[in-house]
């Protein structure tokens, strides 16, 4: 995304075609924003459920079911049917919970996970960036009667997200290179008529080194979700790696909400080639309350 939108950017647009320039740039900033968020954050805040949109989209029915309802009357109380006022509280709540949780996850990724301090200046720098600028530019219908951002204001808001990565990536990604190069080597094929037989079983040494490589949330989820050798299964499992699956957790606001677990989607994947040794794996898991085991479980 960060590529397309550099490589765009340092192109002139074509007569006619300014507009549908902003929006791709603009658009490859918007999700490379919400990417990093996702692959950053060991603990990210997960969307409210419903959204305030699914809501909204709730009340126009209902609204179209009572076509009595007047709220722009001109009186102090407007008496409306139940279930509107319970979707209309259910809106504003979900509306409360998304703004709070968009600053906390840039917090957690701008200042890091343990400080997560929502108000510090490089937090609303990176929520302007990304809420006053790529996000309204990114649709193209909105940019009619508008004048179109410059090239220069273009860098201005992209050099914020560029210095937020150089800061808070640098180790990161290091890592993940280093983490590619083993995944490369485990997942090297060779020949076999079975699918085991096609990979290589991992020595001790092997085992204890990813370990080592990947003591974060995001760095387990860039192993595990790479990981395409099933005769790694065992020998991660002796070593403690699916021991004690996340339970949910209680929110300021007394929800729960379920912590993403990256070994379950090896798990998962794995299932088809080694079903005794994954089975065995799901067994030691007892009575977990996490959704992504209760999910695992579901899987035939």
């Amino acid at each position: 995304m960060y590529e397309t939108a550099l490589r765009t950017l340092w192109i002139a647009a074509e007569a006619g075609c300014e507009s549908a320039r902003i929006s791709v740039i603009c658009h490859c900033m918007r999700e490379l924003m919400m990417g990093l968020q996702t692959v950053m954050i060991e603990d990210p805040i997960e969307r409210v459920r419903p959204t305030s949109g699914e809501l909204t989209r709730q009340l126009r029915t209902l609204a179209d079911s009572h076509p009595e309802l007047d709220l722009g009357a001109e009186q102090d109380l407007v008496p409306v049917p139940k279930l509107v006022a319970q979707t209309i509280a259910s809106l504003i709540g979900a509306a409360r919970k998304e703004h709070g949780r968009n600053r906390d996850n840039a917090a957690a990724l701008v200042t890091g996970a343990d400080d997560r301090n929502r108000s510090h200046p490089a937090v609303n720098q990176w929520l302007d960036a990304y809420n006053d600028f790529f996000v309204r530019w990114a649709h193209i219908d909105g940019h009619h009667g508008r004048q179109l951002p410059t090239d220069a204001e273009l860098l201005t808001s992209i050099k914020v997200v560029e210095d937020v990565i150089d800061v808070r990536t640098a180790v990161f990604f290091a890592n993940v290179s280093a983490l590619k190069e083993l995944l490369a080597e485990i997942n090297a094929p060779i020949e076999g008529e079975c699918v085991t037989a096609k990979f290589r079983p991992p020595s001790d040494d092997q085992v204890k080194e990813v370990m080592r490589r990947i003591p974060t949330v995001p760095l387990r989820r860039g192993f595990f979700e790479g990981l395409e050798n099933p005769l790694w299964v065992v020998p991660l499992a002796k070593q403690g790696c699916f021991k004690e699956p996340p339970e949910p957790q209680r929110t300021a606001d007394g929800l729960f909400r379920d912590i993403y677990w990256p070994e379950i989607d090896y798990l998962i994947r794995m299932a088809p080639d080694v079903p005794e040794e994954v089975v065995d794996v799901l067994l030691k898991f007892g009575n977990s309350s996490n959704a992504w085991v209760r999910r695992m479980s579901r899987v035939p």
